[in-house]
């Protein structure tokens, strides 16, 4: 059975690391952080493969890229 991680976690990951990350850069830090088989889930979704997290945070702008880089904006993340 697949671990499940709260989403929250990849925003934190991406919003108070030093390190830049492109969609691939993320997909091997999360691979390597939280297993392959790994699942999220959201305050309103559950079963996401990163891809769709991804989807999910770009679709309502928690996330924006910009010359591939992810970027997390604050101002958007729920504070729960």
């Amino acid at each position: 059975m697949a671990k499940t991680i709260h989403a929250h976690n990849i925003l934190n990951m991406l919003s108070q690391s030093s390190a830049v990350f492109t969609q691939e850069s993320l997909a091997a830090a999360v691979c390597t952080k939280y297993g392959s088989d790994v699942r999220f889930h959201t305050c309103s979704k559950e079963g996401l493969s990163l891809s769709d997290l991804l989807a999910f945070f770009l679709e309502r702008g928690k996330v924006f890229e910009h010359q591939g880089t992810l970027i997390a904006d604050p101002s958007r993340m729920c504070k729960h």
